[in-house]
Formats: C-alpha cells, structure tokens, sequence
C-alpha cells in the first residue's frame, strides 16, 4: 500500500537534497478526494496576520499603510471587515471606531504548478481577506486595537477575549527625536525602532504531534519567543526572508502554521520574501505571463529547476502573505518578493533569489533603482535580505565537486544545465544552484549594487545555521575573486564559472573590515533588564567600525533542522574560513536595532532552550561615519556602553572623574562609587566622543537614544 502523498511527492533525499522515486513499481489503486476545508464551527474570521503596504502592488498613495490579511470560510457576500481604534499607550481610546471593508480573494487547484500542491496535497485554502488601514497616521498613532467581523455574526477574536493590539510602526524618517517616541511604552523604559530578522522556520507544535518531517519544536519555539518580543514592544517589525512554512505543496501545512504564528503576526508587521521551499518548480509548469518589459516573456520562472515547492509556485506565499495592498500581479515592475518599505530610521529591502538577478535583468534594475531611491538622511540603515547567500560557509552541492571538498584539490565542475524549453527545444539554461555557485554569481552582479549604495547588511538563510562575516565586498582590488568575477557576469548557456574563482571562495581577500572585540564588566550576575545570559563576569561585544561594505549575515535558523554543512570552518583539513567571524549552529532569530544615525545594536537570541525568553549569544554594534547633531536626551537607567563599561550618570561628569583618575586612582574609585550612588537614573546626558574612537553605545532595551545622543 502507498499514499498518495508518497506516490506523488516522492521521497526527498536530505543529503542529496533531490527527490528520489522509491515507489515506481507501485501500482496506485485508489485515491480518497481533497479534503474540503472545514466549516463549521470555525467559518468565521480567523489567522489574522499584519503587514506593510510596499506600494509595489498597488498605488503609491497607499504604501506605508498597515494592513490585515486573515482567513474565513466565507466570501464577499459576508461583507469581511477590520473594526479598529485608536489608543494611547495606557490602553485610553483616542478615536471613534472605524469599519474598513476588506478585498477578498483565493486562489484553486489550478492556480498551482504540479503535485502534490495541485492534487493531493491541496485543501480549499477558504477565502482570503485583506484590509488596508488608510486612515492611521504612523507619524502621531501609537497603537491600534481592531477585530475581525463580518455580517454572518462572525467575530475574532471570540467574545470575551482580549481585542488585538497592534504597535503602530513609526514612519520613515521617525529617528525617534521627536517626543511621541520618547515616551515610556513598556516596563523595559525607553527603547529604539528594531526588527527581528530570520529565515527557514516551519510549522510546528509543542510536542511535534502535527509536525511534517524535522520542522517541529524549534519552529514552535521560535514563534513562541517572538509572541514574547511583541507582547513586549521589543520590535516593531519581523522580517522572514524564504523558507516559511515549509509546506511543500500541502495546504494543510499552510493552515497549521498561520495559526502557529497569529499571536505575533497580529501584533506587528510580517514582512516575508520567498525561498526555494515556496517558490522552485520545473520551468515547464511554470504560469505563463505576459512581459512588455522586453526579454524573456515568462521572467519570474525558476532558474534552479528544482521542485523545492512541491507545486506551489509561489503562489500560497503570494496570497496569504501579500507583500501589497491587493494581490493583482498583471505587469509589475519587478518579479514578486521584491519589495522596499522603511520603519523608522531602518529601511527594508527584499529580492527573490528564485529568479533571475543577472545585470540587466528586470530584478536587477529594480534593485539598483530601488536602493538608489533611499533617503538615507530619514533611513541610515539599509537592511537587505534574499534567501540564497551571497556568502556562505558551505559545501552544499557536492555534486559540483570534481573531489571531496576537504581535498586540495578546488575543480569545481557544476555550471549551467541545458534543458528544455517550453517549447521543447534545447538551449535554455539552469544555473548553478550549489552554495558556491550561487554566491559567486551574486557576488559578480549583486554585490557592487550593495557596495555602490552602502547597504548596511546583507542577510540570507538557505542554508540553517547563524553565521556572521566581515564586511565583504568580492569587487576590491587585490581580494583574489575580483579579477573573476567578469567572467561570471559574462557567462553563456552551458558555461562553467571560472574554476580559479571558486578556488578563491573561502578567502579573506574580500573582507574590508574585520570588527575588533570589547569586553564589558557585568554590574550583576543577573540583569533582568536584558535577555542576555549574564553568568559571567564580562559580556563580549563586536564592533565593525564605519564599514564600507555590508557586513555579511546567514540567520537560516528559526526552526528548519540544521545543514552541518560548513566547507571550512569545521574539521575538514586544515582550512579555516578566512571571512567568517562566527558559526553557530543554534536556533534563534537576530534582533536588529537602531540606536540611533550612527550605531546599529544586533543581538542573535536563542529561542530553543530559553522558555521564550532568549539568552543573547552573539553581539554586535555596526557603526557609521556621521557626527551626531547636538542636543541632550535621556539615556534611560543602564546604558549598555561596550567601550566604557556601564555607567549611570552624566557623561561629562564621567570624564571629568576620569581626569582626576589619572591622577589618583584611589580618588577615581571614590568619584565612580559617588557616581553609580547618587547620580539619578534618569539624569540628562550630552554627546561625549570617546577616545576608543565614535560615540558611546547605548542598551537598546532600556534607553531610547536619538540622533544627537551617546
């Protein structure tokens, strides 16, 4: 006997990464019909998940705009709607209630590319809703409280439970001067814009009762752990860059984690972008599209020619986590999963590794175009992310290999495939989807577009594994790839990529900066003020000073078992990674937050372990050339400052003392206890520019620092 999910799905190889038949002397002699979706007693409203309208995919006039995708089992003639308020930060009403009527849309088996998302993977997904909230003003509104409804009497949540709540994400531009920011919003205090960055998550259970293949507890965790972070207002915005849900085809899978993820997605913006595991499918299935762009007519197929997504096509991810206001793709400007938007002073931008990003490819243009267009007077930070990296410490695709990756010997061997076209003829190209060849190809026409426009970091996941690099850029003079990389850009249908460039992956020559180390003097052995593990006596933080290249970062660990698959930084001969500063193979999401124009605070937190509460295992501060504007400001009662230790009064106060502790260290000791003793807490301190170089560093949990402050 076989399933039908076995007889379509086959079985997938982990090592190998492909599909193997294992059932091909199997004879299929029945075949139970697509589960409906269940209707009762859950047809109403439900899965709320909230998102930022791009203007991508719509009118320009809407884009900042909060928006709530949810699921019902009902359709337009329900009349679905957002009932929504406003409230200040002490839970006070502050507007009269709005009824914004939601779009509705699905998408059907026909809808999708192949099995087993098109046949026995596929459920009714219901009706999908939407609603953009055109009239929050992100400038001035704090929060927003709403709830689902429709005219059957359907409400969400149920009577009797808490409404949902929603932090209003500051707008562009908000570097957190202006007073609405300042005020005490948590019973952590004063705290900067962040946002939670991760990939390759899946659904999961507490105790894996429901859980498909590896992706279980960790991925519950994970979720968990950001329902935590939201709660508490520690971030403003989660962004999911590929490999989401893992569903691979099966609707089912969908459903179970939209509602794994609903008590933080309905509590902050959910920005994703999709990975091979929605996205990959054969080129012969792909839908067919309409392009007047010039070039290919069908530009957003998928140019591994693997069939990671199990028939999805992109299009589950597309539908239920829209990255605009309506779902309508018709002539878009760029392939879907390719967004921009700005919270605060960090702006978000997102590519779709799936499809192709050559020079002069309609991704590629919209990427220049789109990172060229950021005021980074009003945005600093530039936080880009695609799935696939463009630097990995990686062995994956042995197949490529001419000999055994720990050899000496580098002959790369895999390059572009010619298959089929639509047509049948012969001719069009697969590339490379090995690590490597992924990254080197990125390298040779992403990358400058990075450095050209001084993106700040440059975030992946695919593989699954927290991994932080230098600051890299493959194009400096002397890094070893650089002369290389124009015979990659230049590469034909069925060209290899220049062997001698793959023997140069791995190397230091391409790192602009390395961060140097700060150790910092713990006051206690338990700080509840943070979420760090602070049994030891000192904390150590990493700087990368004013880097002129984006520093490097895979976090592909929210959930997905883990592809111990490090090519160097592991025992494997005698190499080592030259450009990797960290390998972890633990589960946990990266907390980025902007301190202020000139400090950027991450934090990589553990969510497997911890019960939710996340001990920080890696820190680091990337810092940019700009002096802040004067002004004073509150730092809050315990300023994290790696260079200085933690003090807890007035800065020019402090340097004063520190004159005198030159003098006399007896008297230094004296002034420092005075100092911590009677200095109040929330005592106003000025800029102060260290002699370690730049301005101080500042907790981004307990202080809110601006512009013009330490």
């Amino acid at each position: 006997m076989v399933f039908a999910d076995d007889w379509e799905r086959r079985q997938y190889n982990e090592t190998t990464h492909t599909r193997v038949d294992t059932v091909s002397e199997a004879v299929a002699v029945a075949r139970s019909a697509p589960a409906p979706m269940v209707k009762a007693p859950n047809e109403g409203p439900r899965k709320p998940r909230l998102s930022i309208v791009t203007g991508d995919e719509s009118s320009d006039a809407d884009a900042g705009t909060l928006a709530v995708t949810w699921s019902s089992a009902r359709g337009d003639d329900a009349s679905p709607a957002v009932r929504w308020w406003r409230e200040d930060p002490s839970g006070v009403r502050t507007s009269d209630v709005v009824v914004t009527k939601a779009t509705s849309y699905t998408y059907e088996r026909d809808d999708l590319c192949g099995a087993p998302a098109n046949a026995s993977g596929y459920r009714d997904p219901g009706r999908i809703h939407r609603a953009a909230l055109t009239g929050i003003d992100r400038a001035t509104d704090r929060f927003v409280v709403y709830e689902l409804v429709d005219s059957r009497g359907g409400l969400y949540p149920p009577t009797g439970e808490p409404r949902l709540r929603a932090r209003v994400p500051p707008p562009a531009g908000a570097h957190l001067e202006d007073g609405i920011w300042k005020e005490k919003e948590n019973k952590k205090g004063k705290r900067p814009v962040a946002v939670a960055m991760f990939a390759d998550m899946g659904r999961g259970t507490d105790d894996d009762s429901v859980t498909w293949n590896e992706y279980g507890s960790p991925a519950f965790n994970t979720s968990v752990a950001l329902t935590n972070a939201a709660g508490n207002m520690d971030i403003d915005a989660a962004f999911l860059f590929g490999d989401i849900s893992y569903a691979t085809g099966y609707q089912s899978v969908w459903d179970d984690y939209l509602e794994m993820i609903s008590p933080w997605a309905a509590a902050v913006p959910f920005l994703v972008n999709p990975g091979n595991h929605e996205y990959d499918y054969t080129r012969d299935d792909w839908p067919k599209r309409t392009n007047t762009d010039g070039g290919d007519a069908n530009p957003d197929y998928d140019v591994y020619g693997g069939a990671d997504s199990g028939g999805e096509c992109g299009v589950p991810t597309k539908r239920l986590l829209p990255m605009g206001i309506s779902d309508t793709h018709g002539q878009t400007v760029s392939p879907p999963g390719t967004w921009i938007t700005s919270i605060g002073p960090i702006a978000l931008v997102s590519m779709n590794t799936e499809v192709d990003f050559r020079s002069g490819s309609i991704q590629w243009r919209w990427l220049n175009k789109a990172l060229g267009g950021i005021n980074r007077t009003e945005t600093p930070w530039v936080l880009f992310a695609g799935h696939r990296p463009g630097l990995v410490d990686s062995d994956w695709g042995k197949s490529c290999l001419g000999v055994d990756p720990a050899g000496d010997d580098r002959a790369w061997t895999c390059g572009p495939k010619k298959v089929k076209s639509d047509e049948g003829n012969e001719g069009e190209e697969v590339r490379d989807a090995s690590d490597v060849g992924v990254a080197l190809e990125f390298q040779a026409h992403v990358w400058p577009l990075l450095v050209k426009h001084d993106v700040t970091a440059a975030f992946s996941g695919h593989n699954h594994v927290y991994q932080r690099h230098c600051a890299f850029d493959p194009g400096r003079e002397g890094s070893g790839i650089d002369s290389h990389l124009d015979s990659i850009r230049n590469l034909g249908p069925g060209e290899d990529p220049d062997d001698q460039a793959r023997a140069q992956y791995g190397k230091a020559g391409g790192c602009v900066s390395q961060p140097r180390k700060i150790e910092e003097q713990n006051d206690s052995a338990d700080d509840s003020s943070d979420n760090s593990d602070d049994s030891s006596d000192t904390t150590t933080w990493w700087v990368y000073d004013a880097p002129t290249a984006p520093v490097s970062l895979v976090v592909g660990s929210a959930g997905a078992g883990f592809t111990k698959n490090s090519r160097f930084s592991l025992s494997k001969g005698t190499e080592t990674c030259e450009f990797c500063e960290v390998v972890m193979y633990e589960f946990g999401y990266l907390l980025v937050t902007a301190v202020n124009s000139t400090h950027l605070k991450c934090e990589f937190i553990e969510t497997q372990w911890s019960g939710g509460r996340g001990k920080v295992l890696d820190r680091f501060y990337i810092t940019r050339n700009e002096e802040p504007r004067s002004g004073k400001s509150d730092m809050g009662k315990h300023p994290e400052h790696p260079d200085a230790g933690k003090s807890k009064g007035n800065w020019e106060m402090a340097r004063g003392w520190a004159y005198v502790a030159g003098a006399c260290a007896v008297v230094a000791f004296v002034a420092f206890f005075m100092l911590d003793v009677f200095v109040p807490k929330d005592t106003v301190m000025p800029y102060v520019a260290l002699d370690s170089g730049g301005p101080a560093f500042g907790d981004g949990e307990d202080a809110a620092l601006m512009d013009n402050e330490v």
